[in-house]
């Protein structure tokens, strides 16, 4: 039977941390797990409720932060009590707190996994709360990708148009491009991906001991690409399971809810460019990233920034 270890950072998610429990428990329970919830300084009275009220469910442990230090840092103290308690893991669960699991088939991804020594991380279909597939999978940023949202162009060239270009023409078009026009998220079957969403991601365990786990100077946004990029730099593959379906409450795009949220966004994309370009290329990027800030910025505050 294969050994999972299933992962949570919380950060005041109520309800939604409840019903997440509840069906992570629902469709493991014919497997051999180990369940870690890192809880990232809540303060709300029913998150509180919730993890007291799992805090004594076998094959569970709640570790309390009493400091929020971000998400990348979360997981990897997770990740560390793991190892301190020699807790034997062959395939690590990552899942946001506002998904919830849909069918068996998201518990079966190692078995997935395994028929490729290659594939070292995979996710399933997001599904939004209309029923709708919400994008999970992407292309890495580029200058045109870059322009294309800049300047709006993305919103001009509908999905449909592009998916009726024959692929022996598409393979000429730029990365960005040809992203849009094989549309992976509604790919039926696995598919390989440049990198998948971190809000549900089953990683080898062999890759976190390769890739020395999150890198913690993203504090919230980013950690989940340059996971999957530093991957892909080692020769792995990053999948995406459409068979394995969860309810995931939370968006693609981030919802800025504050400003601290906005800008720490740009700023994760900004050491995302430093890191892993050079040259001009990295110059150009982190000019249009900035202008990107500009727009985003001018719109964020004409629709009034909630919180500080």
């Amino acid at each position: 039977m294969t050994a999972i270890g299933l992962l949570i950072v919380s950060h005041n998610g109520g309800n939604l941390l409840d019903q997440c429990l509840a069906t992570i428990t629902h469709h493991c329970n014919r497997n051999s797990y180990s369940l870690i919830v890192v809880d990232n300084a809540s303060d709300d009275e029913v998150t509180v409720e919730v993890l007291e009220k799992w805090a004594s469910l076998e094959n569970t442990t709640i570790v309390r932060n009493t400091v929020n230090k971000g998400y990348a840092q979360a997981v990897n103290s997770g990740l560390g009590y793991l190892v301190e308690n020699q807790t034997r893991i062959e395939y690590l669960f990552i899942i946001n707190q506002d998904i919830a699991i849909l069918n068996d088939s998201c518990i079966n991804i190692p078995h997935f996994m395994a028929q490729d020594t290659q594939i070292g991380i995979c996710g399933p279909r997001l599904i939004n709360r209309d029923g709708s597939i919400q994008n999970s999978c992407y292309a890495f940023p580029s200058i045109f990708k870059k322009l294309i949202q800049l300047l709006g162009f993305q919103a001009l060239v509908p999905v449909s148009l592009l998916t009726r270009i024959p692929e022996s023409v598409l393979s000429y078009f730029p990365g960005y491009v040809r992203y849009f026009a094989l549309n992976y998220s509604s790919s039926e079957q696995p598919v390989e991906v440049p990198w998948i969403t971190g809000a549900f991601m089953v990683v080898k365990m062999d890759v976190f001991n390769e890739l020395s786990s999150f890198d913690e100077r993203f504090s919230l946004y980013g950690e989940d690409m340059d996971f999957c990029l530093r991957a892909r730099k080692l020769g792995l593959k990053v999948y995406y399971h459409p068979q394995a379906r969860v309810l995931h409450h939370g968006g693609a795009r981030p919802a800025f809810r504050s400003e601290m949220l906005f800008s720490t966004f740009f700023n994760s994309m900004t050491y995302f460019y430093q890191k892993h370009y050079a040259g001009m290329r990295m110059r150009i990027l982190l000019a249009l990233n900035y202008l990107e800030f500009l727009k985003e910025k001018r719109l964020f505050f004409k629709a009034g920034a909630p919180e500080k």
